[in-house]
């Protein structure tokens, strides 16, 4: 009896024993097996509407704060609340919460982050602001921050914020926003009001002598660069601080102008004309200054109005559902925003994709789904604003499209969301994006039926060299995007209905070229097969904006060049090509049919044979089996076979054989 109760004792004991090296060998466990290192994740929580979004940082960092450099795997515990990339960006994608888990080897951490559901009215319509922005600092220097809370209306709320640092050991700060510099490192500083906290980021140098040397990375950007007016005229000045990354140091600027007698500037910027000249405007902070150049001139090649008066409409860019009715009127405005009291003879039209018509009055009845153009004229002055319409049932949807601006391997300025009910203002870009202000995006409603990530650089035609961004010849602006499906780039990425874009152009270039607003369109473009209009639809110049409006029914890159660098038709080449091309089909998929573009090289004609095949081989149809020229060609399939017959949804395989020259491209037909 005794032998067999100490044998059970005996078993208990081992079963423990291996039961606890189990544990000591389990990834949960392995903070045991190197006890030096945690992971720390920063912020530790997040609390976010849809479409936002929020970067959390991770550090392996030892018992005595010191931190070791490696790299971390970072995944969401739910992915139908959001997502996050490998650089630590969550984006917010559904109400609920879950984790952000960053990965090290056998180590880990989470943060919380929780998404709001925007339909309650929840706490994401205010943000915390904090001045100063990011700040570099020397131990014992001291910095006196300020909070605002802040809702998208742009108001202000009554209330306090408590204080604190991410690192007591690099800065301590008090209750009033007194933050005092410790020692060398990098930490945020966070003002919270409830569950809400705004932050900004602070390093800490050893010397004041590295200080000084860091600042020489900073630079003042003007905006605008580059300014033609007439005496009489008025125009804003702003500037930016930016570092090396692009990120915008928050400061302020003293203002003046170097230009004899032709200009004055206020200490906010707001720059008068006065006489014809040069000058150049500056703003300064501490050492640093910036500067744009100013050309006061009596006459425009495309005359501004010399009494600084714009003819506005109202409501100026406009949703709405079929068979709904906007009322617009149209006035004329001063240089400063003032509303002139005068009777006008409007004359009212549409331009564009036909989505509607517009009376006499101004009155104007949705018809038809898209993104169309309202004019209005009243002796010399015009006016134009957009209109989308939508049927209603779209206007309940909520695409997800996030917009990212890039330059080289580093993201320029902060990740845009926008959808079918609203648009992008390209605006705030710094040097060499700039050139890229004042266009537009507009995703009208059921544009997307899944979630995108774009990416916005210059294009391919532009050359950055001595702070200055020149074109290819004849080329006036540009603009490239990549869009990304997860962390997968589809490039070309059809829409439909198609993208509106809107691009702005220099007047000043196009007079010193002796080019005319009507010579301007908007093309595709590659180093390799050059200029392609055909997917760019409805295109329409904006003289008294100098913008210039195209429906684009896939992604690439674009560019503003001159009306005849290409040709759609499929008799008349374009141009002679130097190799044999097929090119991809367009749309694709497709429904009912689809436009197939090759390019026929050499200097004398030959045969050329254009064949759609089924997924398993079986010849469809040949499209094209005949002598041609050498040239550009496009040709279109409906979906149909030898014999007329429509063929069902699926691959199409289509071959194109030059001699002993064969391609062969896939394409989807959707019934």
């Amino acid at each position: 009896m005794y032998g067999g109760t100490r044998n059970i004792f005996l078993l208990k004991r081992i079963v423990g024993i291996l039961f606890l090296s189990v544990l000591l060998v389990t990834p949960g466990f392995a903070q045991g097996k190197n006890p030096q290192y945690k992971v720390r994740i920063d912020p530790g929580s997040a609390e976010l509407s849809y479409g936002e979004t929020a970067q959390f940082t991770a550090k392996l960092v030892a018992k005595d704060g010191t931190e070791k450099d490696t790299t971390f795997e970072w995944s969401v515990t739910r992915p139908l609340v959001g997502s996050v990339t490998q650089d630590g960006l969550f984006s917010a994608q559904g109400a609920g919460v879950t984790h952000v888990v960053a990965t090290a080897g056998r180590l880990s951490a989470k943060a919380m982050v929780k998404v709001l559901d925007e339909s309650k009215g929840s706490r994401d319509l205010w943000q915390i602001y904090i001045t100063p922005g990011d700040t570099l600092l020397v131990p014992g220097d001291t910095v006196r921050y300020s909070a605002r809370m802040v809702d998208t209306l742009g108001n202000v709320a009554d209330t306090a914020f408590a204080w604190s640092t991410g690192n007591t050991d690099v800065a301590m700060i008090d209750s009033d926003g007194t933050l005092a510099a410790l020692a060398k490192g990098q930490t945020f500083v966070y003002a919270r009001a409830g569950a809400l906290y705004g932050k900004v980021h602070m390093t800490i140098l050893r010397t004041k002598e590295e200080k000084n040397t860091r600042m020489r990375g900073y630079k003042i950007l003007v905006t605008p660069r580059d300014t033609l007016l007439i005496p009489g005229e008025s125009i804003q000045y702003t500037a930016a601080l930016v570092d090396t990354s692009g990120n915008e140091i928050d400061t302020s600027f003293t203002w003046s102008y170097e230009g004899a007698e032709s200009g004055t500037i206020t200490e906010d910027g707001f720059f008068s004309a006065l006489a014809r000249g040069n000058g150049f405007v500056y703003a300064h902070a501490g050492t640093l200054a910036g500067k744009g150049h100013v050309n006061v001139v009596d006459t425009v090649g495309t005359p501004p109005k010399v009494d600084g008066w714009r003819l506005m409409i109202s409501p100026s860019d406009t949703l709405v559902a079929l068979e709904e009715q906007v009322q617009y009127e149209a006035f004329l405005m001063d240089t400063l925003g003032n509303r002139i009291d005068t009777t006008l003879e409007l004359a009212w039209w549409t331009q564009g994709r036909e989505v509607g018509e517009i009376d006499a009055d101004g009155l104007f009845t949705a018809d038809g789904p898209g993104v169309g153009i309202v004019r209005v004229q009243s002796g010399k002055y015009k006016g134009i604003a957009r209109v989308v319409v939508a049927n209603r049932e779209d206007l309940m949807e909520t695409d997800s499209v996030h917009v990212q601006f890039r330059l080289e391997d580093r993201q320029i300025g902060n990740t845009y969301r926008i959808g079918g009910k609203e648009y992008l203002e390209i605006s705030g870009l710094p040097f060499p994006l700039d050139v890229l202000n004042g266009g537009q995006l507009i995703f009208q409603p059921g544009t997307l039926d899944e979630n995108i990530r774009i990416e916005v650089t210059l294009s391919c035609a532009a050359t950055v060299e001595d702070s200055v961004v020149t074109f290819a010849d004849r080329i006036f602006n540009g603009i490239a995007f990549h869009v990304y499906i997860g962390d997968s780039l589809a490039s070309p990425y059809y829409f439909d209905p198609p993208v509106e874009l809107v691009l702005p152009y220099n007047q000043n270039l196009l007079d010193t070229l002796g080019i005319t607003v009507d010579d301007l369109w908007i093309y595709f473009y590659s180093d390799s097969s050059g200029f392609e209009d055909q997917g760019i639809t409805n295109i329409i110049v904006d003289e008294d904006n100098q913008k210039i409006y195209a429906e684009v029914h896939h992604f690439s890159d674009l560019v503003i060049s001159v009306k005849g660098q290409t040709s759609t038709d499929i008799d008349q080449p374009a141009f002679q090509p130097f190799s044999h091309q097929l090119f991809a089909n367009y749309p694709n998929p497709f429904n009912p049919e689809t436009v197939i573009r090759f390019e026929l090289a050499g200097a004398t004609a030959k045969r050329v044979t254009l064949t759609i095949y089924d997924i398993l081989g079986r010849k469809v149809k040949t499209l094209v089996d005949e002598v041609r020229q050498p040239g550009t060609y496009n040709v279109t399939w409906s979906g149909s076979d030898a014999r007329g017959g429509r063929m069902s949804s699926g691959v199409y395989i289509y071959r194109l054989e030059i001699g002993a020259y064969v391609s062969a491209r896939r394409m989807i037909l959707i019934r």
